[in-house]
């Protein structure tokens, strides 16, 4: 009787716990989404925005070459956890974590 107890509590808070983090990360999308529609409206129809363009184009790949940057510093400790051959990461990942033949 305790071992049900103790299983349907445990089940219990495991459930909660899932809608509780699967709540907070969907709203934190549909934040995410808003803003961007928000922004490309907000940039679309306000002309002083539009001047700052090559700023913008400047930052952007800024933050994507920061982004593959961050993807190569973490690309050992993807091989680490997930393992060669079972992982999931883009090609240009997947050849330098193969091994010469």
């Amino acid at each position: 009787m305790i071992t049900n107890l103790a299983t349907a509590i445990t089940k219990s808070a495991s459930k909660q716990t899932y809608y509780t983090i699967r709540f907070l990360v969907e709203r934190t999308r549909l934040a995410i989404s808003l803003s961007i529609i928000a922004l490309a409206l907000l940039y679309a129809h306000i002309k002083l925005l539009q001047k700052f363009r090559p700023v913008l184009i400047w930052f952007a790949q800024g933050i994507g070459s920061l982004n593959e940057v961050i993807n190569w510093a973490l690309v050992p400790l993807t091989a680490l956890f997930c393992g060669v051959a079972s992982c999931s990461v883009n090609p240009k990942m997947q050849l330098q974590l193969t091994a010469p033949a």
